[in-house]
């Protein structure tokens, strides 16, 4: 009903905006149309018609084959829109009546009206390309008349620039420009996020459909030929009237009578409006001489405007908007064009990433094309591997995508993850694939677990402690088999410098903040105290009691990446742990505590969630919060370790916890440089903790 409503209004617009180009019409006197309009003449009238309306039919009928490749669409819908189009065309300036066409047709059959558009664009680049090579030859045909020359000739080229600079734009968003998917994802930015997310979604909507429309090589050939066919039709529908009403007409002026007629309907403004049409259309064969040129135009715009768009009128008057039917979201996502529901919220960071011009974004839209799976959802990322939920084989599929030239660490992964398959808290690899642009590996689909972080958040602390203790019940008995470090000072002090102060100083290269920062002797973080990063590790390597408790480890496989971000839960409890990192110098099961403590004690889901700091010199400001379950959480598990492990063992977590903030610092900058100095701040808030624990 709405949307009837908004077409009604509109309709009413258009009036009034029309009523503004009648006034050329009313300027000319006419001729009595009794003198001029016989028994005979309204036959042929009445058969041109027939064959407009025939060919507006096989307009409709050929935009099937670029509409079909996103959803099958019926002719008599598709004539609706275009009968639709054709009204708002008659009423309003700049070929508006387009736009509304493509909202009907997208309306009716529930896909993106933007790749409708895009189909809309295509269709009127050929037209354009036909028709200002039709309008030049009509205008060469009477060169030696200087003012029908040039005015038709004129005409038809600005046709082909307007053809040649749409045509453009449709090859830079077939090409994915990277000019244009900067403009999106900057001018998108200024939005907030669901704002944004649809913005984006329908941009890549329009790149999308142009790929799709014209990666069908036989329809496309087919379509073009039936573009040929269908101008035929509208030309012999006016010739009709031309040889009916001009007696004796001979071949040339009766072409340029046709042609004369469709540069009348090809104006921007009010391009079927009665005045705009006469006016175009009488100037034109008043220059040839014909006689009683202002009747002729009004006639031909009875014939070619006044039909279609009372057809238009009537599809508005009697529109029945059925009730749309509810789709599963995963539905809405294999088929990304349908229009059932938003879903661009679920596609948040792939569009961000897409519009960024990342690589490995434009390859999934690839592989979307290619049919070799449909992304469903996107998920944070973190390095440069890229985890997302998609449609494969029928099934849904976690699949976890590189770049070939960062793979080796996605193909370490799944290596670990084969190598533990019998274990029943892992996921299981059921494919992999690898070639010269990318490296992939698909994992079983639970749909009944969800992220730790909501389970957390919706129930008890005790629920959540209790799955903590299962994980590290699990870890204890299925993962960890200890014994005593071969070389565990030499992989300590590679530990340090690789993971902290190469860190550190990586990322003081790409950061001015950190650059400068990295410069002060002391840092004041919320007010606080503390030595710098690289003074506060060079007093804990100076200290040989603290060397040598962290040197004298147990080395173990681990899984390496144990933050509440990688773990996956059901609401019985039952848990899956994701994305293992076995990238340790120092392989000890206080790493992986140290990664649930980055979570838990430092509040690292909490603090990416950050925009912004304050910075000033060597102060450092930031929301340092986390939620009160995150806290009570940390407090038992807190409690739990420190009576499971040996007091150096666990003294040893805060070192490991903020060697983990180290490593993530030159990732971070490519998050949002901004927000870096919280990360900074908190590796050194926390080796100063674990400093001050030796000195009590």
């Amino acid at each position: 009903m709405k949307q009837k409503i908004f077409f009604l209004l509109l309709f009413l617009a258009g009036i009034i905006v029309g009523s503004f180009y009648l006034r050329d019409f009313l300027h000319y006197q006419h001729p009595s149309f009794g003198n001029s309009l016989s028994e005979k003449l309204w036959l042929f009238l009445a058969l041109a018609v027939i064959i407009q309306l025939g060919a507006h039919f096989l307009r409709a009928y050929k935009s099937r084959l670029l509409i079909n490749n996103i959803r099958q669409a019926g002719t008599t819908t598709l004539f609706k829109g275009l009968s639709v189009g054709f009204l708002f065309n008659t009423l309003l300036p700049f070929r508006i009546g387009e736009l509304i066409r493509a909202v009907y047709i997208g309306d009716a059959l529930y896909i993106s009206k933007t790749a409708v558009f895009v189909s809309i664009i295509i269709e009127r680049i050929i037209d354009g390309f036909i028709l200002g090579l039709c309008f030049i030859s009509a205008g060469l045909l009477f060169k030696d008349s200087s003012s029908s020359f040039t005015t038709l000739t004129h005409i038809g080229v600005g046709v082909l620039i307007l053809s040649a600079v749409l045509s453009l734009l449709i090859y830079a968003l077939h090409s994915e420009n990277k000019i244009i998917l900067k403009l999106v994802h900057t001018l998108s930015g200024m939005f907030n996020q669901s704002i944004s997310n649809r913005l984006r979604f329908m941009a890549w909507s329009g790149i999308y459909g142009t790929k799709l429309m014209l990666s069908n090589k036989k329809a496309l050939r087919k379509y073009f030929l039936l573009s040929l066919v269908m101008w035929v039709a509208y030309f012999a529908s006016t010739v009709v009237v031309a040889l009916a009403f001009f007696h004796g007409l001979d071949a040339a002026k009766a072409w340029y009578t046709t042609q004369s007629s469709y540069a009348g309907v090809s104006a921007p403004a009010g391009p079927g409006y009665i005045g705009t049409f006469h006016l175009i259309v009488t100037q034109l064969l008043d220059s040839v001489h014909l006689s009683s040129a202002s009747v002729f135009a009004s006639l031909i715009w009875l014939v070619m405007v006044v039909p279609i768009s009372l057809i238009g009128l009537g599809v508005l008057i009697k529109q029945r908007i059925g009730g749309q039917q509810e789709l599963p979201t995963e539905h809405m996502l294999i088929n990304k064009l349908y229009r059932e529901k938003n879903v661009s919220q679920e596609l948040s960071h792939f569009l961000d990433a897409y519009f960024q011009g990342e690589k490995i974004n434009q390859i999934l839209t690839h592989a979307e094309l290619e049919d070799k799976f449909k992304l469903i959802k996107s998920f944070r990322g973190g390095s440069n591997a890229h985890t997302m939920l998609v449609w494969q084989n029928q099934e849904m599929r976690v699949k976890k995508i590189s770049l070939l030239q960062y793979s080796d660490k996605l193909e370490d992964q799944a290596e670990w993850l084969i190598s533990h398959q019998d274990l029943p808290n892992l996921p299981k690899v059921v494919h992999q694939e690898k070639n010269d642009h990318y490296y992939y590996f698909d994992l079983a689909y639970h749909e009944e677990f969800f992220p730790l972080f909501d389970y957390i958040h919706s129930h008890s602390a005790s629920d959540g402690f209790s799955v903590l203790k299962k994980v590290v019940s699990f870890l204890e008995k299925s993962v960890y088999k200890e014994r005593p470090a071969r070389n565990g000072q030499k992989n300590l002090e590679n530990y340090i410098d690789q993971k902290v102060v190469s860190k550190v100083n990586d990322t003081a290269a790409l950061s001015k903040q950190i650059n400068d920062l990295a410069k002060y002797p002391n840092i004041i973080v919320n007010g606080q105290k503390y030595l710098n990063v690289l003074q506060v590790v060079e007093k804990i390597k100076s200290s040989k009691k603290i060397m040598q408790e962290l040197s004298s480890y147990n080395e173990t496989p681990i899984h390496g990446d144990l933050t509440v971000d990688n773990l996956i839960v059901s609401e019985e409890g039952d848990f899956l742990l994701l994305d293992p990192n076995n990238e340790n110098q120092v392989s000890s099961k206080v790493v992986d505590f140290g990664k649930l403590y980055q979570s838990l004690h430092s509040g690292y889901e909490f603090l990416i969630q950050l925009q912004k700091c304050e910075l000033k010199e060597n102060l450092i400001n930031f929301e340092d919060s986390k939620s009160h379950k995150y806290a009570e959480i940390s407090r038992l598990f807190d409690a739990s370790l420190k009576k499971q492990l040996a007091p150096k063992d666990y003294r040893g977590i805060l070192f490991h916890e903020a060697v983990h903030y180290c490593r993530m610092l030159t990732y971070r900058v490519n998050i949002n440089e901004e927000t870096v100095p919280i990360f900074y701040a908190t590796a050194v808030k926390l080796f100063n903790e674990f400093l001050a624990q030796y000195d009590r």
